[in-house]
């Protein structure tokens, strides 16, 4: 890297010689535009030959270009997507096996295969929170530039340490209710509170929509609460309904299709909904 930073060509040739091939074998799995490949691989190169006095050493060339590639294959994926999209509205076309974009989900897989045969540690600075959870092997959530929670992914995402992490994390339901004698009552649901929670404070319940699951109304089930269905949409494997509580609270569940068809719900229903998966926090909880 130091013969490229001092503009040595000859160093630049060996280095594109030597990931060129690497790089096109993956991307030409991902699409049959080979247009579109070849202008992600010089992109990267032109970027570590216009950026090649910035590597500071700290980690591998290897995990640096990589990173580069990683971001021009994204930045590729949403243009070609876009384009497409703008064509088919124009035009009225339908895009062929030629014109298909790269698929986000193996580019990341071939990133993670790849830093793994590596066996280098990589910090990936992302906004996108399904490929940080998908990627990492430990996360770190931020805002306004402090640490906010840091764990393993599966941990943070269960476990969120406050109020603002649950919400930012996957999306989930919220719901308050006062605090008595060390409970919150949702209608015909009491919710444990924290132990720290003083009676008269609000205590906010999260559960994600994916955790709350349903049931006919046949008999009284203690620990479960009754809702009416207000809508139902059919999205792909997978239904999203929304509930409304008897207190006026709305709740989204999302749930396997094959669940839902089995239950045989319909908008206007009641339900049994379990909100035993709830992440309760008290109100002068760190936020």
């Amino acid at each position: 890297m130091a013969r490229i930073a001092n503009g040595d060509r000859k160093a630049f040739e060996e280095l594109y010689n030597l990931y060129h091939r690497r790089m096109a074998r993956f991307l030409t799995r991902l699409t049959h535009r080979f247009d579109l490949a070849e202008e992600v691989i010089n992109d990267t190169f032109w970027v570590v030959w216009r950026k090649a006095r910035d590597f500071r050493g700290d980690s591998q060339p290897s995990t640096w270009i990589l990173g580069i590639a990683y971001r021009k294959a994204r930045n590729a994926l949403r243009s070609s997507a876009r384009f497409a999209h703008q064509n088919l509205e124009a035009e009225s076309l339908t895009l062929t096996s030629s014109e298909e974009p790269f698929r986000t989900e193996e580019l990341r897989d071939w990133l993670e295969q790849l830093h793994a045969g590596m066996g280098v540690t990589t910090l990936l600075v992302t906004h996108d929170q399904e490929e940080a959870l998908e990627l990492a092997e430990h996360v770190v959530v931020m805002f306004d530039g402090r640490i906010a929670q840091s764990g393993p992914p599966g941990e943070v995402y269960d476990h969120p340490a406050s109020p603002k992490v649950a919400s930012f994390l996957g999306g989930a339901n919220l719901l308050t209710a006062p605090v008595f004698s060390g409970r919150a009552d949702f209608g015909a649901v009491e919710v444990p509170a924290p132990d720290s929670a003083r009676d008269g404070e609000l205590l906010q319940v999260f559960v994600r929509p994916h955790d709350l699951k349903l049931r006919r109304v046949r008999a009284k089930h203690p620990g479960l609460a009754v809702a009416r269905i207000e809508r139902v949409k059919r999205i792909g494997g997978y239904v999203r309904i929304s509930l409304a509580l008897p207190g006026g609270e709305s709740l989204t569940v999302e749930s396997p299709r094959s669940e839902i068809d089995e239950l045989g719900v319909a908008a206007g229903e009641p339900v049994l909904v379990d909100l035993r998966a709830a992440r309760p926090f008290a109100e002068h909880a760190p936020q």
